[in-house]
């Protein structure tokens, strides 16, 4: 979707066709601002891989519950 804005943004400066839309122009400050709260989004998620402190189970089964008496 960006490639053809910034495309019909380029034929409409070289005068060789129309330039974007009032849709178009719409379009991409939704996406920009979609990508820009992902972006930020990201950055303050803390994901950790793989998950530090937890058990591994040993035989394949799930570790019990914490409190959980054996």
């Amino acid at each position: 979707m960006q490639s053809r804005i910034v495309g019909a943004f380029g034929r409409g400066i070289t005068g060789v066709g129309p330039g974007p839309t009032e849709l178009d122009l719409l379009l991409f400050a939704k996406l920009a601002v979609a990508e820009r709260r992902l972006k930020r989004g990201v950055g303050r998620a803390k994901v950790l891989w793989p998950c530090v402190g937890a058990p591994a189970p040993s035989n394949g089964a799930a570790p019990p519950d914490r409190g959980e008496r054996a």
